[in-house]
């Protein structure tokens, strides 16, 4: 037995930027894409192809980038919050229809607009699993491995959530990652009984792919789907995204194949005067 699960992060569905599908439109008219963004959704078709009826789809936050108030809405093709929304979704359902949905919240400024969660909403419209009263939360502890582990030493558990902390040094990538995994592992029987533990973590946020192994734990960093936008050349102009996904496919007893596909073409290259 085995189980898939492919993670869904950092669309920024609305950005002029980022990934969007033939079919996006704002309020009024469909939305044509630019010639940067054409390779970014045609690399997701290919992997939404390749990947389809995972398991499970983990939505790792950011699936949309808001109005874009800090630029005065210039920045996206639509500061309509919904019609963004419905892009995301599009996108997402390209993947077909996973076993089951989970949804984890981004960063406020791009996925809440006045009182209204967009993330909750698009959870809740994809059927996500429910927390409580919530579609999409913080964080969350979810058994990648397949459902008869539980409870065993096979069961992988991994500790999910959007943020992480971000470094203009490439040679330091590894440092965030790794201590917040020493720290979940400190702190773990806050998180679960004695007789478990959490085997790794996921982490999105800061548009780069990574990755950081042990023999008993598994520290991944998740790539995007949004290119340097303005802000990003202002703050770090020498560091370009990761362009893709991750898949995990864990078996039953307890192995782990990790699979990445990242956009092998450099997009939005400067011209060389």
């Amino acid at each position: 037995m085995k189980k898939t699960t492919v993670f869904i992060n950092d669309l920024h569905s609305g950005s002029k930027y980022a990934v969007m599908t033939d079919k996006a439109c704002d309020a009024d008219n469909n939305v044509s894409m630019s010639k940067n963004q054409e390779p970014l959704y045609e690399h997701l078709k290919m992997v939404a192809k390749k990947w389809r009826n995972p398991d499970y789809i983990v939505m790792n936050g950011d699936l949309i980038d808001g109005p874009a108030r800090a630029d005065k809405g210039t920045t996206v093709w639509t500061t309509n919050v919904d019609a963004q929304a419905q892009d995301a979704k599009r996108i997402i359902n390209m993947f077909g229809k996973p076993k089951k949905y989970f949804c984890i919240g981004g960063t406020p400024y791009h996925t809440k607009d006045s009182t209204v969660n967009v993330e909750e909403v698009i959870a809740r419209d994809l059927g996500a699993v429910k927390e409580g009263n919530r579609y999409c939360t913080e964080a969350k502890l979810i058994n990648l491995a397949p459902d008869k582990t539980a409870n065993t030493v096979n069961e992988r558990i991994f500790h999910i959530t959007h943020h992480m902390g971000a470094t203009k040094n490439w040679q330091y990538r590894g440092t965030a990652p790794s201590k917040t995994m020493a720290t979940l592992m400190l702190n773990e029987s806050h998180f679960l009984e004695r007789t478990r533990k959490i085997y790794g973590i996921i982490r999105a946020h800061v548009h780069h792919y990574w990755q950081e192994k042990s023999s008993g734990r598994l520290m991944q960093v998740l790539p995007c789907y949004q290119l340097q936008t303005p802000f990003m050349f202002k703050i770090m102009p020498e560091s370009p995204p990761d362009i893709g996904s991750v898949r995990f496919t864990v078996h039953d007893d307890g192995t782990i194949e990790d699979e990445a596909e990242i956009l092998p073409i450099r997009t939005g290259m400067i011209k060389v005067h």
